[in-house]
């Protein structure tokens, strides 16, 4: 069970079916700290009652999807040009569990290259070092990676080998990767457990867990997440998909252990 008190955001579909918000979320603001959502354009979505509404630019859409033959529920939708960028807190190096649960999308059973990287969540954003969580392109299996920049050791303005802070960074490499293979099933659970002991990080599909990041390549990433952000449905490319809940906790949680936020 997750206490209140270990919760560090709640965003997606849950979410605003229970409290009439996109999310809730620890940060040293509280709830003030809102998050930021950005589409350029308006864009459709089915309402509760079948119909089709349209949400104007920036507002986040909520289609009520019977994704898994238990009735319509609501689900954030992130798609091409959608964003959302939440603040929380964790302090400065804490060990965190972040569950996700979607629909099945399409590309899931999709066979071969599919030319762009859907993603779940970038925990760090656009600073590095970040512990991100995806859709391989090229296989079938979900992926969890930390990322840094590439050290150039000609470069005479980076102060060491580790350093994630320095400026005009060249490229950025996957210091360390885990996966697991999709699963069956009309709704996907994604569970990361991010160790700061390690640090080191794993995932399950619901099919078990995965072999963890190995400690060595991921040194040096531990307690630098920067301005502590997360990007819900964004890494590399949109997630092109329905969020019906995310939520990140304090701790190593099992999947079962989120269940009574989801009020399902």
């Amino acid at each position: 069970m997750i206490e209140p008190r270990d919760l560090l955001f709640f965003v997606g579909g849950a979410a605003m079916q229970q409290y009439g918000v996109l999310s809730r979320r620890t940060s040293p603001e509280g709830e003030a700290a809102g998050e930021v959502f950005t589409r350029a354009a308006p864009a459709d979505f089915t309402d509760r009652f079948g119909e089709t509404k349209t949400a104007a630019a920036n507002v986040p859409r909520a289609s009520w999807i019977n994704a898994d033959g238990m009735g319509l529920k609501p689900y954030l939708l992130i798609e091409d040009g959608e964003s959302c960028y939440l603040p929380f807190f964790a302090g400065s190096d804490e060990t965190l569990t972040i569950h996700t649960l979607i629909a099945r999308p399409d590309y899931a059973d999709d066979a071969g290259d599919l030319g762009v990287t859907p993603s779940l969540w970038s925990l760090g954003g656009a600073e590095l070092p970040r512990l991100a969580c995806y859709f391989d392109p090229l296989t079938r299996i979900v992926d969890v990676a930390f990322e840094r920049h590439v050290w150039d050791a000609s470069r005479d303005d980076w102060p060491t080998a580790d350093s994630d802070t320095a400026p005009g960074a060249d490229a950025t490499e996957e210091a360390a990767l885990t996966n697991t293979a999709i699963p069956a099933g009309d709704l996907l659970g994604i569970t990361v457990q991010y160790d700061a002991q390690g640090p080191r990080a794993r995932l399950n599909l619901g099919e078990g867990w995965s072999n963890y990041t190995t400690a060595t390549a991921s040194a040096g990433l531990a307690g630098r997440w920067g301005t502590q952000h997360v990007l819900i449905g964004y890494h590399v490319d949109a997630l092109n998909g329905a969020i019906r809940s995310m939520i990140g906790a304090r701790g190593l949680h099992e999947s079962a252990d989120f269940a009574d936020w989801l009020g399902d």
